[in-house]
C-alpha cells in the first residue's frame, strides 16, 4: 500500500494514495516521528532515490534517510554544494521529483534541472527555464512540491492550488489548476504544502517498483532490497540489473542451461563461478539473496564504465566489447574465425544475418521481448 507524507511547518500528514484520503490521527509533529532528521519544520521538499533513500532539503543542507531502516543515515546534514554535482541550486530548492526513467528533477524560482541518477551528476545544458519545457504547467515560477504517483501521473504543487501532470503524454492534464480543498480529502494543509514524497508503505519502501518485480517468488522483499543496494554501490540503475536477469534466467536462480552449465541469476559459467571464488554447484544452493553477492563481485571491477542497460548487459554478454564503438564486430579483436564461431554460438543476436555481430545489433537484440510500458524506463 502506497502512503505519500505531506510536510508544512513542523508538521506532516500521512496519505493513503490507494484510499485517496488522509490517515487518521495526522496531522504529527515532525520532531519526534522522524528519527535522527536534522530538520523539524520548514522542509523544502523530499525525492527518493530507487536504492530505498529519501533526501531531506532544507536551504542550503540536505540529509539522508533509509526508509528500510526508518532513520536518518549518519554524518547529515550536508551542504548541497559539493555533493550535487553540477547542480545550480546550491542555495536551496523548491522542489524537486525523480522520474521513473532514472532522471530527478529539481526546480528553483522559474527554472529546473535534470539530473541522472545513475551518474550522480547533473545533465549538461542546464538549468532551463520552466515555461516553455513543461507543457500546459501552469505554475512557471515558485513551485512548492512535486510527486509522482505510480500510476504515471505526476502532481505539482503551488500555494493552494495544483496541476496533475501526464508523464507519457509530457503535458498537463485538462482541467488544471484545482484547489487543493476539496480534492485531497482530510488533507489539513489546504492553503498550501512545503515538501512531499511517496513511500510504498506506511513502513516505508521505494517510490516505484522495479521492473518485473512480480517475477521474485522467494524472498522479494530482501531480494528486492538487495538489489537496490548493490545497483547503488555499483552505480546502476536497479531496472537495469532486474531487466537483465530476467532477460538471461526468469529471475530463477537456480536455472542451469544442460549444454554448458550456465548457472543462476546473470547465468555464471563454471569458470566464471570459479574465478569469484566459489562453483556453479554452490550458487545453485544459495538462496536468491545469497546469490546476489556473487552478482555484485561479478559488476564490480565495471563500476563507473557502465552508462546504460546494454553496457550492462554487454558485461555479461562479451565484455570485451564495453567501450567499443557501434560498428565494433565482436571476436575481431583474435581473428575472423573467432569473430564467426562467437556469432555461431549467438546467432540470434546476428539480427541482419551478415556472418558477424556488431555492438550495434547487440544493443538492439537486448531489448527485444521487453514490454513496451516498461522499455522507456530501461533505455533512457
Amino acid at each position: 500500500m502506497s502512503k505519500a507524507f505531506f510536510f508544512k511547518g513542523g508538521q506532516y500528514a500521512r496519505y493513503d494514495v490507494d484510499g485517496d484520503k488522509t490517515d487518521d490521527g495526522y496531522p504529527l509533529p515532525i520532531a519526534g516521528n522522524w528519527p535522527g532528521l536534522p530538520f523539524t519544520d520548514g522542509i523544502d521538499d523530499v525525492v527518493i532515490w530507487n536504492n530505498g533513500k529519501a533526501f531531506f532539503f532544507k536551504g542550503s543542507q540536505y540529509a539522508r534517510y533509509d526508509v528500510a531502516g526508518d532513520k536518518a543515515d549518519d554524518g547529515y546534514p550536508l551542504p548541497i554544494a559539493g555533493n550535487w554535482t553540477g547542480l545550480p541550486f546550491t542555495d536551496g530548492i523548491d522542489a524537486a521529483v525523480l522520474w521513473n526513467n532514472g532522471k530527478a528533477f529539481f526546480f528553483k524560482g522559474s527554472q529546473y534541472a535534470r539530473y541522472d541518477v545513475a551518474g550522480d551528476k547533473t545533465d549538461d545544458g542546464y538549468p532551463l527555464s520552466i515555461a516553455g519545457n513543461w507543457p500546459g504547467l501552469p505554475f512557471t515560477d515558485g513551485i512548492d512540491a512535486v510527486v509522482l504517483w505510480n500510476n504515471g501521473k505526476a502532481f505539482f504543487f503551488k500555494g493552494s492550488q495544483y496541476a496533475r501532470y501526464d508523464l507519457a503524454g509530457d503535458k498537463t492534464d485538462e482541467g488544471y489548476p484545482l484547489p487543493i480543498a476539496g480534492n485531497w480529502p482530510g488533507l489539513p494543509f489546504t492553503d498550501g504544502i512545503e515538501g512531499l514524497a511517496l513511500w510504498a508503505s506506511a513502513q516505508g519502501g521505494a517510490t516505484v517498483s522495479l521492473v518485473y518485480e512480480d517475477k521474485v517468488t522467494e524472498n522479494r522483499t530482501e531480494f528486492i532490497a538487495k538489489v537496490r543496494s548493490i545497483c547503488d554501490q555499483l552505480s546502476i540503475r536497479p531496472d537495469w540489473l532486474m531487466a537483465m536477469m530476467n532477460h538471461e534466467s526468469g529471475l530463477n536462480h537456480r536455472i542451469q542451461n544442460p549444454s554448458g552449465g550456465a548457472t543462476g541469476l546473470i547465468q555464471f559459467m563454471p569458470d566464471t563461478a570459479q574465478r569469484l571464488g566459489t562453483s556453479t554447484e554452490a550458487l545453485r544452493a544459495m538462496t536468491n539473496v545469497e546469490q546476489l553477492d556473487y552478482v555484485y563481485r561479478y559488476f564490480l571491477p565495471y563500476r563507473g564504465r557502465v552508462h546504460n542497460y546494454s553496457d550492462l548487459y554487454l558485461v555479461t554478454f562479451y565484455p570485451y566489447a564495453l567501450g567499443r564503438t557501434d560498428d565494433f564486430v565482436f571476436g575481431s579483436e583474435r581473428s575472423p574465425e573467432w569473430a564467426k564461431k562467437v556469432r555461431d554460438q549467438n546467432a540470434a543476436v546476428d539480427l541482419n544475418s551478415d556472418g558477424v555481430i556488431t555492438l550495434a545489433e547487440f544493443r538492439q537484440w537486448v531489448f527485444r521481448g521487453i514490454p513496451a510500458s516498461i522499455r522507456d524506463r530501461i533505455a533512457n
